[in-house]
């Protein structure tokens, strides 16, 4: 993808572009499907998120080699493009949004991945349905730091049932994950499982220090 990659020299982890740190590990989960592999990852910085950004991962596949491909993939698509993304000028100002932190405004940069989608959708839905339905209650909640970032995963099952995550920097959002499942009850199912997950970077503009 460009980025220059070198082996940490201590342990088994990437050093990507000099600064960004990313190991792994297999979780041994005697209850997982053959077909299935689980992975952690954490991702630190030492400037943005020193204590890194955690996440699990799914692989799916007939062989060994199917399943690290795409729990790679899924990395790589939900996970390592919107941080990537955060650590350069570029950013989409139609996301923007301020926040008020002790009356001054902080400006923040979104830096999205993909709207992942599992099901079959008869429409699909708009690749940021999930920050619209959260946006007010970020301005209220992001922490004044450099980076804030976010892990959503919502999905009905044919009974009804909804089932998700809602982790901000880390840490469980209930009120996210509030807001998120009404969304969800709105839903057409006729019948199936519909599922989507979204990984979200937010970004303070360096205009906007403390």
């Amino acid at each position: 993808m460009g980025h220059q990659v070198i082996f940490h020299h201590q342990y088994l982890a990437l050093i990507v572009d000099n600064n960004l740190e990313i190991a792994t590990e297999i979780i041994d989960n005697p209850d997982n499907h053959e077909s299935i592999i689980q992975l952690k990852v954490v991702i630190v910085h030492p400037n943005y998120f020193p204590e890194g950004i955690f996440d699990c991962l799914v692989g799916v596949g007939n062989t060994m080699k199917e399943k690290i491909e795409t729990v790679t993939d899924n990395f790589l698509i939900g996970n390592f493009q919107p941080i990537i993304n955060s650590q350069k000028e570029f950013h989409n100002p139609n996301l923007d949004f301020i926040s008020n932190e002790n009356g001054k405004e902080i400006l923040w940069h979104v830096h999205p991945s993909h709207l992942l989608l599992q099901g079959n959708w008869q429409q699909e839905p708009s690749e940021n349905i999930l920050l619209d339905c959260l946006q007010s209650r970020l301005r209220v909640i992001l922490y004044p730091q450099k980076m804030n970032w976010l892990k959503i995963y919502i999905s009905r099952q044919p009974t009804g049932e909804i089932i998700g995550e809602c982790i901000l920097n880390n840490q469980p959002w209930h009120e996210g994950l509030e807001a998120i499942s009404e969304y969800a009850q709105s839903w057409d199912l006729n019948g199936k499982f519909l599922g989507m997950k979204q990984f979200i970077v937010f970004k303070r503009c360096d205009t906007h220090n403390l």
